[in-house]
């Protein structure tokens, strides 16, 4: 018996491991997607085009 319970937590163990493993990979794609986003807004400004939303407004508050 014990040594199937120890079987049933090694694999929740992995299982959560790979839970963890892929929440990290999806907060850095989010993370990179924002990057994307403010490097886009930030080349908008500088062709005058408004900006990217706040970044926008505060680029033309700052002028």
């Amino acid at each position: 018996e014990e040594g199937g319970a120890e079987e049933e937590e090694r694999k929740e163990d992995e299982e959560e491991q790979e839970e963890e493993e892929e929440q990290e990979e999806e907060e850095q794609k989010e993370e990179e997607e924002e990057d994307e986003k403010e490097e886009e807004g930030e080349e908008e400004e500088e062709e005058g085009g408004g900006g990217g939303g706040e970044e926008g407004e505060e680029g033309q508050e700052e002028e």
